[in-house]
């Protein structure tokens, strides 16, 4: 070959490599802002869609992308060049002067990625679900500064109240129920008191009383306290007795009047606030809603107009809460007078109806201005852009979701392909 064929051999292999860098222009970053929009917009849509099958009473599916594993190729041929010289007839890419160059080049590029995908169905992933929130998880979302409204609203599934010796009343956070615009009145009432959680130490029996004899004992003395236990004198049919305790932090419903909007001393027993509890024995034994399943009790001081009041709040798992989203999003579309009963956490001056609202979901709206939307049955749902509570609520419920997961219960993974 000549010397100006080979030269235009490099040049057009240059060229190859310089069009392939054009295909791959985009970097690692571009490629990691596409993908991760879009794990992020599938997330919040299969979510949503769990919400509408959920508030319809329908089973519930969710996978998880576990892994993403970009690929990419490129193929090319690059044809020697040959070169034409002199007059006579040339093809038409030849230039006046009967000279060219010809070679066969072509270049293909095709790039993809590798998502893994966890089916989230085991037997840990619903009993982390289907598990009533504890006060501890109440407590982490709170310190993060969300809203104690939206928490409790979504926390709370019953409020029973009994007043004096007249007979318990249930008020039932649903809006199916005949109750609920009542619940929502008084929630808000005691968020107005200053209802929140704080952290403490939870006293937790081991084994069985020990007698004052052996509550002596030196060296079993030494050995609790080595072990960071304690003893704690208790009331048996033998007489006192001592229960060896051990602690654990934990967090409690309280009052707290540092950030109470209604004067609550006339109304809230001191022994329920937060400063008495956090300032209180080493441990308390307020027994745990999120674990035990039983309700936590407190005890409004009694008026002239009203006799004393007992309170006792059931908690609710994440699977309920997605049911709980489902029916708001069900009465937002079926029963317009819903408006009004869920406006009540819109509390900052000038917020716009929609933004304080709960859960807002919209049904074949036209607008194209949508937070997330997705097709279901024929129908179209959709959370505006400017549904701001909706779309804290969303990013709250994926978090409660992620909780309920561990990391070790998850099943094995299957991977699906997609191209670019």
């Amino acid at each position: 070959m000549s010397r100006l064929g080979l030269r235009l051999a490099g040049i057009g292999l240059a060229v190859a490599f310089a069009v392939s860098g054009c295909t791959f222009s985009d970097d690692l970053a571009g490629q990691i802002d596409r993908d991760s929009r879009s794990i992020e917009r599938a997330s919040d849509e299969q979510l949503l869609l769990n919400i509408i099958r959920a508030g319809n009473g329908e089973p519930i599916a969710f996978t998880q992308v576990s892994s993403v594993l970009a690929t990419g190729t490129v193929n090319g041929t690059l044809g020697l060049p040959f070169a034409l010289f002199g007059p006579g007839p040339t093809p038409p890419t030849l230039t006046q002067n009967g000279f060219g160059v010809f070679g066969t080049n072509s270049l293909a590029a095709s790039s993809g990625n590798n998502f893994n995908l966890s089916i989230l169905d085991t037997k840990e992933f619903w009993l982390g679900m289907l598990s009533p929130l504890s006060f501890d998880t109440l407590n982490f979302f709170i310190r993060q500064g969300l809203p104690r409204a939206v928490l409790f609203n979504l926390y709370i599934a019953k409020l029973d109240i009994t007043r004096g010796k007249q007979p318990t009343v249930s008020l039932v956070n649903s809006p199916t129920a005949r109750s609920y615009l009542e619940f929502e009145n008084n929630l808000l009432q005691n968020v107005h008191y200053g209802l929140t959680t704080d952290a403490v130490i939870r006293a937790l029996g081991v084994g069985p009383p020990l007698s004052a004899q052996a509550a002596s004992n030196m060296k079993n003395l030494v050995q609790l306290a080595q072990a960071g236990l304690r003893l704690m004198p208790v009331s048996t049919r033998q007489g006192t007795a001592y229960q060896i305790m051990s602690g654990k932090m934990t967090a409690v419903l309280c009052f707290d009047p540092a950030i109470a909007t209604t004067d609550i001393q006339q109304v809230i027993p001191t022994m329920y606030t937060c400063p008495a509890i956090t300032a209180g024995p080493a441990m308390v034994s307020q027994p745990d809603a999120g674990v035990s399943g039983t309700p936590f009790g407190f005890e409004a001081k009694s008026t002239d107009n009203y006799p004393s009041t007992t309170y006792a709040l059931y908690p609710r798992s994440t699977y309920e809460i997605l049911r709980y989203l489902g029916s708001l999003a069900n009465a937002e579309i079926n029963d317009p007078a819903y408006v009004s009963m869920a406006s009540h956490f819109a509390e900052e001056e000038g917020a716009a109806p929609i933004a304080g609202r709960l859960f807002v979901v919209r049904k074949n709206s036209l607008s194209t201005d949508d937070f997330v939307s997705v097709t279901y049955r024929g129908n179209r749902y959709s959370i505006p852009a400017d549904a701001k509570t909706t779309i804290q609520v969303m990013a709250l419920v994926r978090q409660l979701i992620a909780l309920s997961t561990s990391v070790n219960s998850l099943p094995v993974t299957g991977t699906v392909v997609t191209a670019k």
